[in-house]
């Protein structure tokens, strides 16, 4: 059988540490995950720092060709704000939209509304799709 020799203790250190890349790497690395971190947060910043806020209160399919949407929008006072109102079907397929001009919203910046959605099937649902401030 044979024998290795021992090494001294300075030799093994060195073989078995991690070299300076390894570090280096896990740095680079850190880096990368807290720029996407703060790339995220600026992002969804300003997604939720959005003029116009709006929220679906109803619904109500009155036949196949018509919807009645209820829903609430949230601006500034004085603010105009055009919403557009999707019916879809079963399938989430458009079946009918319309665009609603709102404003000047009153004191507060909230107005309510109910708008007729005319389709062209039967619609199963139905919401706002989107506001936008006007200028």
């Amino acid at each position: 059988m044979r024998t290795r020799p021992q090494q001294p203790l300075d030799d093994v250190a060195a073989r078995y540490a991690r070299p300076p890349r390894r570090r280096l790497g896990w740095l680079l690395g850190a880096l990368g995950v807290l720029a996407a971190v703060g790339a995220f947060a600026l992002v969804a910043g300003s997604l939720l720092d959005t003029d116009v806020r709006w929220q679906d209160v109803s619904f109500e399919v009155v036949d196949d060709e018509l919807v009645q949407v209820r829903f609430e929008v949230y601006a500034g006072e004085g603010d105009r704000v055009r919403c557009l109102v999707r019916a879809a079907d079963a399938r989430y397929g458009d079946v009918g939209q319309v665009e609603v001009d709102l404003g000047p919203l009153p004191s507060g910046g909230a107005a309510g509304r109910t708008v007729d959605v005319r389709t062209v099937a039967a619609a199963a649902s139905a919401s706002v799709r989107t506001c936008v401030l006007l200028e």
